[in-house]
């Protein structure tokens, strides 16, 4: 029976683990990864709106100053090339705007002609026609912004932004040099409400940091623009000119999700970026809440099917008894029916012998008779022993009849040997 209730157990344990390994491995390789991948797409989701967001608003506000240098470059002052009045009309539009730091023109062959400096001697010294956003504006006809610099003690950060110069018939006739202040562009990037944890900046196309939602750039000790990311993953995406992407990647063993978005107006890259650690923070006490569930789930089935089959068990055990008893009494009752037959013949014998007595001791002697009448009495009584025996291994229904009492006592009293008790 121990080895039954043994295999019982283990046949038990092995179900029950077998099911909890079904449920991990569905949930391991199905639930989980289905939130992980809900919690990553709505994080590259999130970084999207965050990316566009900060990018439209920076987009427009270069696109304004673009479009003020636009205005002043289509005045009949500069499509004419009128140097003797450009000067005044550059500090008039320097003077209205509070975001423009300074106004220049230079001719077809790249010498500045005119320009909003209080010392425009320095610039007339040589020709510039080598330089990027003279070629990219006079030469192929397109808005150039230059990289930024830092300016007034590494208080202030601006950019030069490059306009052509069309005449009347269209030709170019030379370029409108603009330098703009980005201070609260910064501040902008800067103040952008983020998720915990989450980090947004802005890079120049060679992967300078332009802006910085953690890094107060203007208290770095080598000033505002000293920091590089041209290696960081994200960055060379933005200078191989992707224009959006998410990607995840991975610096000095630590996991991000990043998001970058170039800006329509000068193709700077906005990057907005997360550890993965908190992206799949709700995914992994998910998966831990589900393991110990799980667990406590396993254990109580366990112990309540271990206490269920206990119960079985004993159940069992007293079927299996009863079932030995009912054996046992079925052998005794097939025992007793042959004894009981048995024994009816001697025991007819004796009672034959019996009568054959008084027949032939008409007048017997008083000791005599008694032993005789003892005898027929006992034989009588083993009878009815045999008969009990035979109706007991042979049920009848029970049957209630009244007798008197005291019969029955002097009957069990005639058969029993009493002890006589002690006189004192």
């Amino acid at each position: 029976m121990s080895s039954r209730k043994l295999d019982w157990n283990v046949k038990l344990l092995i179900l029950f683990t077998a099911v909890l390994i079904a449920t991990l491995l569905v949930q391991v390789f199905y639930i989980i990864p289905y939130i992980g991948d809900r919690e990553m797409q709505n994080t590259k989701t999130q970084q999207e709106d965050v990316g566009y967001s900060i990018a439209r608003e920076l987009d427009i506000g270069l696109n304004r100053l673009v479009n003020s240098l636009k205005l002043i470059a289509e005045r009949a002052e500069f499509r004419n090339m009128d140097i003797d009045n450009q000067t005044e009309v550059l500090f008039l539009y320097r003077n209205a705007s509070s975001e423009i730091q300074s106004l220049f023109v230079m001719n077809e062959t790249g010498w500045f002609v005119s320009g909003t400096s209080e010392n425009m001697s320095i610039f007339y010294t040589k020709s510039y026609a080598y330089k990027d956003y003279f070629i990219a504006s006079f030469e192929l006809g397109e808005i150039h912004f230059n990289v930024p610099r830092s300016y007034i003690n590494n208080t202030i950060i601006s950019t030069s932004v490059s306009v052509p110069i069309e005449s009347e018939t269209g030709t170019r006739v030379g370029v409108l040099l603009g330098t703009i202040w980005l201070n609260d562009l910064i501040q902008n990037v800067a103040n952008y409400p983020l998720e915990e944890d989450e980090l947004a900046y802005l890079v120049d196309t060679e992967g300078t940091v332009v802006a910085h939602s953690e890094i107060d750039l203007f208290a770095l000790e080598e000033g505002p623009l000293s920091l590089n990311y041209s290696t960081d993953y994200l960055v060379q995406q933005i200078m191989a000119g992707e224009t959006n992407f998410t990607h995840q990647y991975d610096v000095n063993g630590t996991a991000f999700l990043g998001t970058g978005v170039i800006l329509g107006s000068n193709n700077w890259g906005m990057i907005v970026v997360a550890p993965m650690s908190k992206i799949m923070a709700q995914t992994d006490a998910l998966a831990m809440n589900l393991w110990l569930i799980n667990m406590g789930l396993f254990g109580v089935a366990l112990v309540v099917t271990v206490l269920i089959a206990k119960q079985i068990t004993g159940e069992l055990r007293e079927a299996q008894e009863k079932l030995l008893r009912q054996e046992r009494l079925a052998t005794l009752g097939q025992l007793g029916a042959g004894i009981g037959h048995e024994l009816r013949n001697p025991l007819g014998a004796i009672k034959n012998a019996a009568y054959f007595l008084q027949m032939v001791f008409e007048k017997p002697a008083p000791e005599v008779k008694e032993t005789i009448d003892i005898i027929a009495k006992e034989v009588a009584t083993s009878e009815r022993i045999i008969s009990s025996l035979l109706s007991y291994v042979r049920p009848k229904p029970a049957t209630r009849r009244k007798v008197n009492i005291n019969d029955v006592i002097v009957e069990a009293l005639s058969a029993s040997s009493l002890p006589e008790r002690s006189r004192s």
